[in-house]
């Protein structure tokens, strides 16, 4: 199965291409790869996230009216006296994570708009973000975030996909 948003595909010798047929060296996706292979460290969805100007009444309209539970929450200080709260919504398989920044102004502004991310677990961040650097890819993080206190320990890194839009890669470490 080929599946990449936003551009055409097109199937050949098992191998997923990106754009147009003329152009075969844009491999996505070889369908005969195997565990261990570069695909593999990509592991799926880890959240979406969502900015709020006010995080107790969007905690409020999840839980309450979705049925979403409380999963784990985090203050992220930043310079100049700024800080992001973070609060992480389970509902099944579906983790939101909603993102208070100390200038409300700025929430739903910006970086994303209102949907600020979308997040993909991944194994072995530090080297995908070495090979990002080295293939061009627009980073915001230069190396992976280390994040203690949420989830028994997390690394992160962001980057600009194609059209602009923010992606972050998460691996839960051991602590």
């Amino acid at each position: 199965m080929c599946i990449l948003f936003m551009r055409p595909l097109y199937l050949k010798d098992d191998v997923c291409h990106a754009g147009d047929q003329s152009r075969p060296d844009t491999v996505i996706h070889d369908l005969n790869q195997r565990e261990g292979d570069t695909m593999s460290v990509f592991k799926g969805p880890a959240h979406i996230g969502i900015h709020t100007r006010n995080m107790e009444r969007s905690k409020a309209f999840y839980i309450e009216n979705l049925g979403f539970k409380l999963e784990n929450e985090a203050r992220l200080e930043k310079p100049g006296n700024q800080w992001l709260n973070l609060s992480f919504l389970r509902l099944g398989s579906m983790l939101i994570e909603l993102i208070e920044p100390s200038d409300k102004a700025k929430a739903g502004q910006g970086q994303g708009g209102s949907i600020n991310h979308i997040a993909i677990e991944v194994k072995g961040i530090e080297e995908i973000v070495k090979t990002f650097k080295k293939k061009g890819i627009e980073l915001e993080t230069e190396q992976p975030n280390t994040i203690p206190g949420l989830f028994n320990g997390i690394k992160t890194a962001f980057f600009k996909g194609p059209s602009g839009e923010r992606i972050e890669l998460v691996e839960y470490t051991e602590v």
